[in-house]
């Protein structure tokens, strides 16, 4: 994360989480935890972002749950427990997003989204 991230208020995890999703579903995602002790660990990279939440009910309440993968196949899920900060910065807006998540008791959490790119044109020869 950059100087420039800004810290999104607790209350409005619900929404900005809604947002994101509305804004960069599909979008190439790569999800990374990084730890002091293990050094940084790969969890998801370049997948399709298909969800993101802070969940508010059920058993999972109060967690942020990432949905990535291609449709038609099983998601890769991952789930950050108990969220302490979350930080987000628009490195190009409207082409790269990353946002930063601690959780009160494990590793940051950085998920970077990134357009995908466009499929070039056929050929009309």
């Amino acid at each position: 994360m950059n100087a420039s991230a800004i810290e999104i208020p607790r209350e409005k995890w619900p929404a900005y989480f809604r947002d994101v999703d509305k804004q960069f579903a599909g979008w190439n995602t790569t999800v990374e935890l990084l730890d002091r002790t293990l050094g940084d660990q790969p969890a998801a990279a370049g997948l399709p972002l298909q969800g993101i939440s802070y969940e508010t009910a059920g058993s999972q309440a109060g967690d942020i749950l990432i949905e990535v993968g291609d449709k038609g196949t099983p998601f890769e899920t991952h789930l950050i427990h108990r969220p302490r900060v979350v930080r987000a910065t628009s490195t190009q807006p409207g082409v790269e997003t990353d946002i930063e998540i601690e959780a009160e008791d494990g590793p940051v959490t950085l998920i970077s989204l990134r357009r995908r790119p466009a499929l070039p044109k056929a050929d009309k020869t």
